[in-house]
């Protein structure tokens, strides 16, 4: 099925929109393959197949190759925007984008439209910082707070580890509370690229064809050769530098607006859970 994205004649499309159309293990790569073969028209096809997506598996596999083009999770919020979007689906979608590091602006606010609560994208300033800080302090719950990091939504927990317990790809952050002022925790969840730890810089390219590529920067093969490897799945990318658009760096693999769909009080539970030790 994958093989007839790559095929321009008519017959091959027919084939594909009448396997998209049919209940089946066909119909996910059908829609999938139909969206590779003509993105414009195929982000239809997998804002329907996300409505109706049964497991969280699928809802991978369906935004797989979105996340990969340029412009297309802009695409998509349009369509969400047209054809409605329901909160359980927004949380899934909201936990992949958090799960990718992604900080699509558009998508972010439809999903935040959905889901009835949204913070907006906050500025940076001292002030703020120490207001967050006294709410932490005075209302926060570290209790609950550990409840947030390990939640399916915040995602925290797939990328940090606490006590021998999480992910990986982000600094441990057993220790983070003796370890850092309060205010560069704060400004660490908040605003991730003001100060980045030594290590976890990303890389993102964008190729001429239109993917988008973000992941930590091995090596380079040979002079012609990028090589990244993806944090998420561990998977390396090669990029031949001739396939190369731009190629952007200094960039934090942890979201800009992780915290956009929190609630105030999970945003304070959550700062008192990192800040125990202060």
């Amino acid at each position: 099925i994958d093989a007839l994205a790559h095929f321009d004649d008519a017959e091959s499309l027919s084939t594909l929109k009448w396997l998209s159309s049919r209940d089946g293990e066909s119909k996910l790569s059908a829609t999938i393959s139909l969206y590779r073969r003509d993105p414009e028209d195929g982000i239809y096809g997998i804002a329907q197949s996300l409505a109706v997506a049964e497991t969280q598996e699928e809802v991978t596999a369906l935004l797989d190759p979105v996340f990969e083009r340029s412009g297309a999770t802009v695409a998509l919020a349009n369509v969400f925007k047209e054809s409605g979007l329901g909160p359980d689906l927004a949380k899934r979608v909201t936990r992949e984008l958090h799960e990718r590091g992604r900080s699509d602006e558009v998508l972010q606010q439809t999903l935040a439209k959905s889901l009835g609560a949204d913070r907006g994208r906050l500025e940076y300033s001292s002030a703020l910082v120490q207001q967050l800080l006294n709410g932490a302090r005075s209302q926060g719950d570290a209790t609950r707070g550990a409840n947030v990091f390990r939640s399916e939504f915040s995602q925290c927990h797939r990328c940090h580890r606490i006590a021998e317990q999480g992910g990986t790809i982000g600094p441990d952050l057993t220790n983070v509370g003796k370890g850092l002022s309060a205010e560069i925790i704060v400004e660490s969840l908040l605003w991730p690229n003001r100060q980045i730890k030594e290590g976890y810089v990303a890389t993102a390219v964008s190729t001429v064809d239109g993917r988008i590529e973000t992941g930590y920067l091995v090596k380079r093969a040979n002079e012609k050769t990028l090589v990244l490897k993806d944090a998420r799945t561990g998977r390396l990318i090669y990029l031949a530098r001739d396939e190369i658009d731009q190629q952007q760096q200094a960039l934090s693999l942890m979201p800009e607006g992780l915290t956009r769909l929190m609630t105030t009080r999970e945003l304070h539970d959550l700062l008192a859970y990192l800040l125990q030790g202060h």
